[in-house]
């Protein structure tokens, strides 16, 4: 197994994972806080 930084062309695969890890959720739209997140912290910033 490969363990890397996330990279903006995973974007949409990462959200859709996280969109269906949060399904029976009872918070709606919670999968959209990474979203949120990523727009606050700029990539790479905490891991370099």
């Amino acid at each position: 197994m490969i363990i890397r930084q996330e990279e903006p062309t995973d974007y949409d695969e990462v959200y859709e994972l996280v969109k269906k890890s949060f399904a029976t959720s009872t918070n709606e739209g919670e999968w959209d806080y990474l979203n949120e997140v990523r727009k606050k912290i700029p990539l790479y910033q905490n891991f370099h």
